[in-house]
């Protein structure tokens, strides 16, 4: 497990080496770019106020919260390259040896909860849970959908 999650730590830090290259590069206005206005503003704030902390809770987090900005907005921000790269690196080392802890931890009862029946029939109830919620908001924004035009046309009549 450890060289498994040494050899994850690396390749993500060679990601974010290339990130770090490009963010360098294209400074905060290539950053607005390629971000929504709100989640640009939010990054750069918590970057500013302490890049180190955000860089760590960034690299802690699973998928799908996003990493990349974090990465972009510190070399955006002129933070040190070798601090970045080593906060980065000791972070997702930490991160993937708990990943890999809990695979050898709880990994064989896992792998027996997939291969059950419950599973099974847990998830085909939840697919059909959500079948027939779709259905029923798609029937009831269609309905909301006819009151209000049909409201509209009243009020036109009224109107004349």
């Amino acid at each position: 497990m450890p060289y498994y999650a040494s050899m994850a730590a690396l390749g993500s830090l060679l990601g974010c080496a290339s990130l770090d290259v490009l963010g360098r590069k294209g400074g905060e206005k290539g950053l607005g770019r390629h971000l929504t206005r709100k989640r640009l503003d939010y990054v750069i704030r918590r970057i500013k106020k302490n890049a180190t902390w955000a860089l760590v809770f960034a690299s802690l987090m699973p998928p799908p919260f996003p990493f990349s900005p974090f990465v972009l907005a510190a070399s955006a921000a002129n933070y040190p390259r070798k601090k970045l790269l080593a906060v980065i690196g000791v972070s997702r080392l930490v991160r993937f040896s708990i990943e890999g802890m809990l695979a050898i931890v709880v990994g064989q009862q896992v792998l027996r909860l997939t291969a059950s029946r419950a599973l099974e029939y847990g998830i085909v109830a939840l697919v059909m849970l959500s079948i027939a919620g779709s259905v029923f908001s798609v029937y009831h924004w269609t309905r909301t959908q006819q009151r209000r035009s049909t409201a509209g046309t009243l009020r036109d009549v009224k109107t004349l």
